[in-house]
């Protein structure tokens, strides 16, 4: 509501003068549909005629936008007035000069307003006019002479220059109308600036709560545009107050309900009627929020000034509601789909519900209908083997309210159920009642008794184990192997068994199985009550509280094995040996062959073998190389020295002639070579071979040293028609022949084949 001496302007609260017939009368014509809903007044353009007889002269009425149609308004409000007289709205002018002053004063008297004079006294203007391009300091004036009153009027700025006014200028300003002042503009703002003080100027605590609240608080006009917004919903919308006036309020919304609300909205404004809606709306991230709209009219008398409305967030509250139905659904479905049959059972022990399972165990004629107690005690006792253990088990849960229990039961028909009940407790501790569940194990169990019956028959040695490696359960297979009883073993360590000698690689096999690793053929030595000891193999699978084991007596495979190792030791060793043996055979053969095709002295080719490398390279030429004065040698040195001498000039002649050249030692200081190379490169070679032995003497030591020279005859290879022995014979020939040449021509020479001869 306004605050105290506050004013609602509109445009029906500053009538003018008739202008003459013709302009009633068009007037009327524009305006015939306007009728007062009591039918007293007509809205005659901008002036009003009463209708004779119709309504009391007390009603007054205001023009509503956007609507045909109006309203009548009791007299006793002070801010409505008659165009035939009556209370005036007051106005205090604040110009630049006076003329601006006493042209204002006119507009205003021609608009059905009263000017007063800024300086009088007695009671505040209904509204202060600040008139000119630059208002600063008009607003100081205005702001010294309001406080003698005790309600503060609006203030509205006119004929205002937005070049040079300030945005602080404009904030002590209830309203601002730039440009031309025109009647309608100037109403619409003192309607607007009128609405925003019910909210802004109704009192500091009223302020201060409203900007407190959680929730989003707006504000409007009759026609639904936005005037005020809290902080709570520019926080919870993301738009500022400015981006929110008007229809600016829009853009939150998410744009899939944005035009339904708007139209809904709008509707909402035009009937004068409240709105209630859910929405979604859009924050400033993209993400999806869920608000609840909820507004009420600002009346005045009668008259609505306005609505006011709150926006509260319930994402949180929508996506409560949605997980809580989610969870309903999945309960239903898991009920529905559970292999239980599930009996809930009240304080009074009622059934409160059961589900389908139910009647898939007890036939359906069987359960329904059978709401009392007894009557379903009796049912279930007539079908089971041993009723009175299974009334007993009922009697003592219900006497409990917090007990929890399980127990098997046997239908007549063979058929295993277990029995599972637990207290339905809600989370404050009130104790509803029971819930209870039936299984059918009957498959189960008879899968446990073809389990057991494997147990107990295995030949091998099954056993189960605690995490401490302690027997918990063994097969009679053990007894048989170790001879250990079963009341011996159970309790007991593994360790207290075990080999001290396998301690350790069974404590790593305990660590890796604790460590949820499987184990494959893991031996150890287990002491059996005679006082042996017999070979075990392991097999164990970990589960989370134990471990299975499949054990197997390995002793004859390992006993077996260990015959088996020695056996092969033993054959590695004799292998060894024929090895060794093998190996010194070919190193004598080695010898043996190298012997038979190298001279022992030089190292070079032997002739046999020489002859028979001729026979199978191919060779292009043959040069044969003699010792000249060699006896003299031998006589003069003796043999040690002719020996050095020997083997200096065969590695003389070798590195002249290259690696491709077969050398050989054809007797006692004559050597021979066969050449791959073409006879011409042969010759070359044979040169540098007869130069390089002549090049220095033989040192035989630090006193000795024998000047030697060789004389060398050459010959292409001279192929024949017949064996490749008879070409080999007729180039030997001709080469000795090139030899004896070169001897006869003053040794250390080459002489070729056919004549040819080079001096070394």
């Amino acid at each position: 509501m306004p605050s105290q001496g506050e004013t609602h302007v509109s445009a029906a609260m500053m009538p003018m003068p008739i202008a003459g017939r013709k302009a009633r009368n068009a007037a009327r014509r524009r305006s015939s549909s306007n009728r007062c809903r009591r039918g007293c007044f007509a809205v005659i353009g901008p002036s009003v005629r009463r209708r004779a007889g119709s309504c009391p002269s007390s009603h007054r009425f205001e023009l509503r936008e956007r609507s045909p149609r109006h309203r009548c308004r009791p007299r006793h409000q002070a801010s409505m007035i008659s165009a035939r007289g009556g209370h005036k709205v007051k106005v205090a002018i604040f110009a630049a000069n006076s003329r601006a002053e006493r042209r204002l004063r006119a507009r205003f008297q021609a608009w059905g307003m009263l000017p007063v004079r800024p300086g009088a006294e007695g009671e505040p203007p209904d509204v202060v006019v600040v008139a000119g391009p630059e208002i600063g300091p008009l607003l100081d004036q205005v702001e010294r002479w309001l406080p003698k009153f005790r309600s503060r009027p609006p203030i509205v700025a006119v004929n205002v220059d937005r070049a040079t006014v300030t945005p602080a200028e404009m904030a002590r300003c209830d309203a601002v109308v730039l440009g031309r002042l025109r009647r309608d503009e100037f109403a619409a703002r003192l309607q607007a600036a009128t609405r925003r003080r019910v909210f802004q100027g109704a009192g500091r605590p009223f302020r201060a709560l409203v900007e407190a609240l959680p929730l989003g608080v707006f504000a409007t006009n009759p026609q639904g545009a936005c005037e005020f917004t809290n902080p709570a919903y520019q926080r919870i919308t993301g738009l500022s107050a400015e981006d929110a006036e008007g229809t600016g309020w829009a853009k939150a919304f998410h744009p899939e309900d944005r035009d339904a609300l708007f139209d809904a909205w709008t509707v909402a404004t035009l009937e004068g009627k409240p709105y209630h809606g859910i929405v979604r709306m859009t924050r400033a991230d993209g993400t999806t929020a869920w608000v609840r709209i909820t507004t009420g009219l600002v009346r005045d008398g009668g008259r609505t000034l306005g609505h006011v409305g709150v926006l509260e967030d319930i994402t949180q509250q929508r996506e409560a509601e949605e997980r809580l139905r989610e969870a309903h659904t999945l309960l239903d479905v898991i009920q529905r789909a559970s292999l239980d049959a599930i009996f809930v059972v009240g304080k009074k022990r009622e059934v409160l519900y059961y589900n389908e399972r139910v009647l898939e165990l007890w036939q359906p004629e069987s359960v329904r209908g059978l709401s009392r107690y007894e009557d379903r005690m009796s049912l279930l006792e007539s079908r089971i083997r041993e009723p009175h253990r299974f009334r007993r088990f009922v009697e003592t849960a219900y006497a409990d309210p917090q007990l929890t229990g399980r127990m098997d039961i046997v239908l007549n028909d063979g058929r295993v159920f277990e029995l599972y009940t637990a207290p339905a407790i809600t989370p404050d501790g009130e104790w509803l009642g029971r819930v209870w569940y039936y299984r059918d194990i009957t498959d189960r169990r008879r899968a446990e008794e073809e389990r057991d019956r494997y147990f107990r028959y295995s030949i091998d040695l099954l056993a189960v184990l605690d995490s401490d490696a302690q027997f918990v359960r063994v097969n009679p297979a053990w007894t048989r192997v170790l001879g250990w009883g079963e009341e011996e073993l159970l309790g007991r360590s593994i360790f207290d068994f075990v080999h001290p000698e396998d301690a350790r690689t069974s404590a790593e096999a305990v660590i890796r199985v604790r460590n949820g690793e499987e184990l494959r053929d893991v031996r150890a030595r287990y002491r059996t009550r005679e006082g042996g000891y017999r070979w075990l193999s392991w097999n164990v699978a970990p589960t989370r509280n134990y471990a299975y084991a499949v054990v197997r007596d390995v002793t004859e495979l390992v006993e077996a094995e260990e015959r088996q190792e020695e056996l092969l030791a033993a054959l590695e060793a004799r292998m060894r040996d024929l090895e060794e043996q093998a190996r010194a055979l070919d190193e004598l053969r080695a010898q043996a062959e190298y012997a038979a095709t190298h001279d022992a002295l030089t190292g070079v080719w032997s002739r046999r073998a020489w002859f028979d490398a001729a026979a199978d390279i191919r060779p292009r030429a043959l040069a044969l190389f003699d010792i000249d004065h060699f006896k003299r040698i031998n006589d003069t040195y003796g043999h040690p020295a002719g020996d050095a001498v020997l083997v200096e000039v065969c590695r003389r002649i070798a590195g002249a002639l290259g690696e491709d050249t077969v050398l050989g030692r054809l007797g006692g200081e004559e050597f021979g070579a066969l050449f791959r190379c073409e006879p011409a490169e042969a010759e070359r070679r044979a040169e540098a071979a007869v130069a390089a032995v002549a090049a220095e003497p033989v040192r035989i030591d630090r006193r000795t040293a024998i000047p030697v020279t060789v004389s060398a005859g050459l010959s292409p290879w001279r192929a024949s028609a017949g064996s490749r022995e008879a070409s080999l014979s007729r180039t030997y020939d001709a080469a000795d022949k090139a030899l004896y040449r070169a001897k006869r021509s003053g040794r250390n020479r080459l002489v070729v084949a056919q004549g040819r001869a080079a001096a070394a």
